[in-house]
């Protein structure tokens, strides 16, 4: 709709331009001196976009059809002067927005110079040839008179009247109206009173007194000002030169084709002249307001940087500090300006204290970007410091020749001291703050490398703790991880400073000592785990100790990898471990003990192939009991191996490795799944037996499916729960103590029976047996053997057969060899006896007297 509006108001404007030029060419005898109406629908083409062209054009196109029409010409004659005028005003329009496609303003001398190519010269004859030819088949008048008449009058119109209309704006006009209102009205009213008097009576070179009111005009007003003064002069001079008046006529004799000639070369000198010269002054306005500009924004942005900026001139004296610049340095820039920048810009080296080397020196003396180090630190007027980096750039002038350099820095003090703790952390262990295994793997390599090329001899010291796992399991996590910063801080007190001590894993501690030999490195290992030893931790009123079991290996020329020394430095421990815990062990090539572990390694292939093939056979001992109901049948299930050529291999030989490599929780299942099997096939002997009992490894106690996996093979074999006592030795439930306690709770609501298992080699086992639901104690055949010979056993086994009568719990005494152990378990109140003096182990098929078989193959879930 408002297109709309905008094209009918056009249609007007062209209409009315239109009767005044035909108006004056009538006037003129068919003589044109100014063609207004092509220059105001050109200035709309130059102010809008093409796409709205259409609607304009066809106003216009019809308005000069109309107009023509009332003048008296005939139809065909109003269409062809017509297509004369859109063609060359469209000509004009579409060429001119192909050079520059936005709104025009005349705003540069390369617009005004395409401007009045196009619509002074090479439009106008577009027309000019068109209409020539119309008017001399319409009207048989000469070509090129014609020719030369339109094109002049078309020319002067669009150089005249359309800058005035293409400059036009609402801003500007505003700024005249409130900026200067009395100077624009003091130009317009001279501008038409000196036109007028001019062209009244005066002589010809007094028309020229309009030349400096168009300056006047352009140097004050603008290209707008400019141009609308033209405009006014034009028409003021045109109408009446056109009605006789003015000196022009007068010195043309009366010939309009002369007068019109002079009025012409007149308006190009004193209106159109002034107009370059404002187009030129607009232009430099320009240039110089967008140089202010980006001067003000260049300022802004160095004001509002997140970076300190300096600038310097040649001499490296201050001409600019931004305020980033202002409070890092402490110097305010009234302080700064023209002071030395090494004075503001004070900057030492990080680690030595020393003065840094000035970048903005060596920038001025190689004439490149240079930057500073990692490690400078700048000191600001009061004293502080803070960590910088910079980046210095000279600049420039358009000779090449250094006119100052730019100081850009940042104060990174905060993100430094982040990337030192992030350092810090990669290395190091959280909890402890000792170097960690990646840095530790760092430093043995390195060692190595010393030990190889320069015969260095270093030593290794792997350390695990022994009976940590009491701690956490019975106070928490966080009494345990004190334990260890407690433990990190007294062995760091006691090794040498350039030793290395490392937290590798859980409770796992490694210790580097360079250029150590085999003999200091074992004198260190004994002083430090006398140290662990004597230690006593302190937690809610309770008192630990822990101990240490150490495996060193010597690093000299001769070694492998780390990987390799890392290997021997963790079976030499285990080694430790398995003397008895809180060891030293020290890793020798010809090591029997470590021979014997890589043999254990050979049984973990041999286990699962028995596993996949089904060679485990099942075997029980009896229990005896000592009371009124000794002919109860009791049993404890007992495994053996069937290898590959048939003969029966004891669990001394494999239970170690599979304990040891995580295959004793894969061997439970397979005797769980066995002793079902064979017992839902024999249910009348299942109706005799008082329990049959199951072993359970310390490696099942952490399996927390394992409760729920039972269960489901009571449902599905139907034999009943209390028929079953599941076995787990103390040591396993006290360094499990939580995960035994979870799953003996969870075997007893099933409805089954639990016994505890060589009861007595644990440190202190009544201060634990409270916690963990039991039915049986197993008494530890160790005391059980010497019971008859020595008062040491036979006091302990009477203390543990107490205890269990107080705790209500049934007690069962292992190892019992003959009848004098016997005689004595009977005087001290043992419910029940298990050893070779009363039955030794046998298949389960001997269970059923003259029945027996092997059993089937159950495939394992």
């Amino acid at each position: 709709m408002k297109s709309a509006q905008q094209a009918l108001l056009l249609s007007v404007a062209y209409f009315i331009a239109a009767g005044v030029g035909i108006a004056l060419t009538r006037e003129a005898n068919s003589i044109a001196t100014l063609w207004p109406a092509n220059a105001v629908l050109l200035a709309m083409l130059l102010r809008s976009p093409r796409h709205t062209w259409h609607l304009p054009v066809i106003g216009c196109a019809s308005a000069n059809v109309l107009v023509n029409l009332i003048a008296g010409d005939t139809a065909q004659i109003a269409i062809g002067f017509m297509i004369c005028n859109m063609a060359e005003t469209l000509t004009a329009g579409l060429v001119l927005k192909r050079f520059h496609d936005a709104s025009w303003d005349l705003g540069s001398h390369r617009q005004a110079i395409a401007f009045g190519i196009i619509a002074g010269i090479a439009a106008p004859a577009v027309g000019a040839s068109l209409g020539g030819w119309l008017i001399y088949l319409a009207y048989g008048a000469s070509y090129w008179p014609m020719w030369m008449s339109w094109w002049i009058g078309d020319a002067m119109g669009f150089l005249i009247i359309t800058p005035a209309l293409i400059t036009m704006n609402k801003g500007f006009l505003n700024e005249l109206a409130q900026d200067r209102p009395g100077e624009s009205a003091a130009l317009l009213f001279t501008v038409i009173v000196v036109t007028a008097a001019v062209f009244s009576q005066l002589s010809f070179p007094l028309v020229y007194l309009v030349t400096p009111i168009m300056l006047w005009a352009a140097f004050r007003l603008n290209v707008l000002g400019a141009a609308v003064s033209a405009l006014l002069i034009s028409s003021i001079a045109v109408a009446m030169t056109i009605y006789g008046h003015g000196p022009i006529p007068l010195i043309t004799e009366g010939k309009m084709a002369d007068r019109v000639q002079f009025l012409q070369l007149y308006l190009g000198v004193a209106v159109l002249m002034p107009m370059i010269v404002a187009i030129l002054l607009a232009e430099q306005k320009r240039a110089e307001e967008a140089l202010q500009s980006e001067k003000e924004r260049a300022e802004v942005t160095l004001q509002s940087i997140g970076d300190a900026v300096i600038t310097t001139d040649e001499d490296g004296l201050i001409r600019f500090i931004n305020p980033v610049a202002e409070e890092i340095t402490g110097w305010s820039q009234q302080d700064a300006i023209g002071q030395p920048v090494d004075t503001i810009f004070n900057i030492i080296d990080e680690e030595d204290g020393t003065p840094a080397e000035s970048p903005v020196a060596r920038c001025m003396e190689h004439g490149l970007v240079v930057g500073l180090g990692n490690h400078t630190i700048l000191l600001s007027r009061d004293g502080k410091e803070h960590s910088i980096q910079d980046s210095t750039a000279p600049m420039w002038d358009a000779d090449s020749n250094l006119k100052g350099v730019v100081l850009v820095f940042s104060d990174v003090t905060e993100a430094r001291r982040l990337a030192r703790e992030a350092t810090h952390q990669a290395a190091h262990d959280s909890l402890t703050g000792l170097v960690n295994r990646r840095e530790f793997e760092k430093r043995l390599q390195r060692a190595l490398a010393s030990a190889k090329e320069e015969f260095n001899e270093h030593m290794l010291i792997y350390l695990d703790l022994d009976q940590f796992k009491i701690v956490n399991d019975t106070k928490g996590h966080v009494a345990g991880d004190e334990l260890l910063r407690q433990l990190a801080v007294l062995l760091k007190s006691h090794m040498r400073h350039r030793d290395t001590l490392a937290r590798l894993g859980g409770d796992e501690f490694g210790i580097l000592m360079e250029h150590c030999p085999p003999a200091k490195g074992a004198a260190v290992a004994e002083s430090l785990q006398r140290v662990i030893r004597e230690f006593q931790f302190l937690w809610a009123d309770q008192s630990f100790r822990i101990g240490a079991s150490m495996g060193l290996v010597p690093i000299d020329a001769t070694c492998g990898d780390i990987t390799e020394i890392m290997r021997r430095a963790d079976a030499a421990c285990y080694a430790a471990k398995d003397e008895g815990r809180n060891r030293i062990h020290l890793y020798r090539d010809d090591d029997k003990q470590l021979r014997d572990r890589h043999g254990e390694m050979q049984w973990v292939g041999r286990i699962q192939r028995a596993l996949d093939e089904d060679r485990f056979r099942l075997f029980c001992q009896p229990i005896r009991s000592l009371k009124a109901d000794s002919a109860v049948l009791r049993y404890e299930i007992l495994l053996r191996l069937e290898d590959e050529e048939g003969r029966i291999i004891p669990p001394g030989a494999f239970l170690p490795a599979a304990e040891r490599y995580d295959l004793a929780s894969k061997i439970d299942r397979w005797v769980i799944d066995h002793t079902f099997w064979w017992l839902s096939n024999h249910p009348k002997h299942v109706a005799d037996l008082q329990h049959c009992a199951i072993n359970i490894s310390g490696q099942s106690l952490k399996d927390g499916k394992l409760a729920a996996y039972i269960r489901e093979r009571i449902q599905d074999s139907g034999v009943p729960a209390e028929k079953l006592c599941f076995e787990v030795t103390e040591t396993a439930a006290i360094a499990n103590l939580r995960n035994a306690s979870r799953l003996l709770t969870s075997l007893k609501d099933l409805g089954c029976r639990v016994a505890l298992d060589d009861f007595g080699s644990g440190l202190s086992s009544f201060g634990y047996l409270k916690n963990l639901p039991v039915d049986f104690l197993k008494i530890d055949g160790v005391f059980v053997r010497g019971i008859a010979t020595d008062q040491i056993d036979y006091a302990m086994v009477k203390s543990i057969s107490e205890i269990g009568r107080v705790m209500q719990k049934a007690t069962i005494a292992e190892f019992v060899e003959n009848a004098a152990i016997l005689e004595r378990l009977q005087e001290l109140g043992v419910d029940c006896v298990q050893g070779f003096h009363v039955g030794g182990p046998e298949p389960i098929e001997a269970m059923l007297a003259g029945n027996v078989y092997w059993l089937p193959r159950i495939d394992n879930e």
